[in-house]
C-alpha cells in the first residue's frame, strides 16, 4: 500500500518537487554519514553510504522516472533513516512506514 501511495504521489509531482524530495534525502543521509558512529553500527553506516551514493548518482533518473523505481528507492532510504535514528534511541524512531 505504501509503495503505491509513494509511486502515485511521486507521479503527481513536478520535476521541482521531485528534486526537492531527493535533495532532502541526500542532505539527511549526508548528515548521518558525518555523525560519529556507535560501536556495532558499521553495517548500518555502510548501508547509509550506499543509499547516499545511489540517490546522489541516480538523481536525474529518479527525478524523471515513472515513479515506481523512485518510490522503491525513496521508501528504502526513508526506512534506513528511521533505522539509524531508532538504533540511536532518537524520537524519530517512533515514525513508522506502513
Amino acid at each position: 500500500m505504501w509503495d503505491k501511495r509513494v509511486r502515485d504521489s511521486f507521479n503527481g509531482m513536478t520535476i521541482e518537487e521531485r528534486y526537492q524530495i531527493c535533495e532532502l534525502l541526500i542532505c539527511v543521509l549526508d548528515k548521518i554519514r558525518k555523525q560519529p558512529r556507535y560501536e556495532g553500527d558499521d553495517q548500518l553506516y555502510e548501508s547509509v553510504e550506499e543509499m547516499f551514493r545511489t540517490i546522489r548518482d541516480e538523481l536525474p533518473l529518479l527525478i524523471e522516472s515513472d515513479g515506481a523505481a523512485a518510490g522503491k528507492i525513496l521508501k528504502k532510504a526513508t526506512e534506513l533513516v528511521v533505522e539509524v535514528y531508532s538504533a540511536r534511541g532518537d524520537p524519530l524512531a517512533s515514525f513508522s512506514i506502513h
